[in-house]
């Protein structure tokens, strides 16, 4: 699986449930979490369910630049080919 936002496929476009301006993705939630995670190979189980997403998600932390609103937004992952 692969997040099409984390590898430059797709940019998140996400509008603040506050003031309604385009939130500004800060990458990945578990990348902020883990000081290494950035530099370590991405495994399958990093993806994960939610009630929100049917199927893996990868999830982005996203703050709103107008009203400072901190969010976090679920992308869903695709399928990766060729491997």
């Amino acid at each position: 699986m692969l997040c099409p936002v984390c590898n430059g496929i797709r940019v998140l476009n996400a509008v603040c449930p506050v003031c309604e301006a385009s939130l500004i993705d800060d990458g990945r939630v578990q990348d902020q979490s883990d000081p290494y995670a950035p530099y370590q190979p991405r495994s399958e189980n990093t993806g994960h369910l939610s009630s929100s997403c049917n199927e893996a998600c990868c999830e982005h932390s996203c703050h709103c630049r107008n009203c400072g609103l901190e969010v976090q937004f679920q992308v869903n992952e695709w399928e990766s080919m060729g491997e």
